[in-house]
């Protein structure tokens, strides 16, 4: 279903912007199409509960490494 992993994605930033102590880190390889709009309304929904989106866009020439020290920067 191409539905599935945005589906997953709306309910697990509902289920977060009303959770204390949870936050969303999304790793995305893609930035055009459905995943901006997708992007936008988590976003959107999770602004709405004063919680932050964080999308750290990765492709296949992305170094891991950065990815990972941003990710443990962001648990400080």
């Amino acid at each position: 279903d191409q539905w599935s992993y945005h589906s997953r994605l709306y309910r697990a930033a509902e289920f977060v912007s009303r959770t204390e102590g949870f936050q969303i880190v999304e790793l995305n390889s893609f930035g055009c199409g459905l995943d901006s709009i997708v992007a936008d309304q988590v976003k959107d929904i999770l602004s709405a509960n004063h919680k932050i989106h964080t999308l750290l866009k990765i492709d296949e020439g992305t170094n891991l490494g950065a990815v990972t020290i941003r990710l443990r920067s962001l648990q400080s």
